[in-house]
């Protein structure tokens, strides 16, 4: 699947996402955020458009921001909404203090879903050079073809954009960005910062998250 995204401004982008025809399982983290949720709609969208025997399961941990909650009501609507079956493994639990999803949850779950051919998350790279921008996340990602980041060459406004294009606007209401607060948004953090820089920069209105 072949996506221009941004199309005529500075951050153009070309994103192409394939999978090689013979995976038969899939994981997916899922945060309970915008970006893992327009990640598995793109999977979706790829299995069927291609015909795949593919199984997908989604795997959330254990936040005190409740995001292990929005990514299971995530996980549902969006099964619902395609009419596609995902297996999902919630509320794992999570030694990292700062909200992130510690390296040891990593590893025990692909230990024990070693079935599982590859992992997918919607990691992206913060975007120092937006001027104004004055919070990055300070840590750096590492890829492997057991762990794959499809969007780790994009910024959130071309993630938003991909939202658009796969005509997937209904999963914006019950997703949930802050890192800081599990209702609503403080607006100050980086994730809230980013996330109204991404629908800015497309000139879209952000829809209040729904209430768990």
């Amino acid at each position: 699947m072949k996506f221009l995204l941004l199309e005529n401004t500075p951050l153009e982008k070309k994103f192409i996402f394939q999978i090689d025809n013979g995976v038969k399982k899939v994981g997916i983290w899922l945060s309970g955020g915008l970006d893992s949720s327009i990640l598995l709609c793109l999977m979706i969208k790829y299995i069927t458009v291609n015909n795949l025997e593919t199984s997908l399961f989604t795997f959330s941990a254990y936040k005190s921001t409740l995001d292990h909650l929005y990514a299971k009501r995530l996980n549902d609507i969006i099964s619902n909404y395609y009419n596609f079956p995902i297996k999902h493994f919630g509320n794992l639990s999570n030694t990292d203090s700062v909200g992130r999803v510690s390296s040891s949850t990593i590893k025990n779950i692909t230990k024990i879903f070693n079935d599982i051919q590859f992992f997918l998350a919607g990691n992206n790279p913060a975007p120092p050079e937006i001027s104004g921008f004055e919070k990055t996340l300070g840590i750096r990602y590492s890829v492997n073809d057991y762990y794959k980041l499809p969007f780790l060459d994009l910024y959130k406004p071309h993630i938003l954009d991909l939202l658009y294009k796969l005509n997937a606007e209904f999963i914006i209401k019950y997703s949930h960005t802050c890192c800081v607060q599990a209702v609503g948004n403080c607006r100050h953090c980086y994730s809230c910062l980013e996330r109204n820089w991404a629908f800015k920069m497309l000139s879209k209105l952000d829809i209040e998250t729904k209430p768990l």
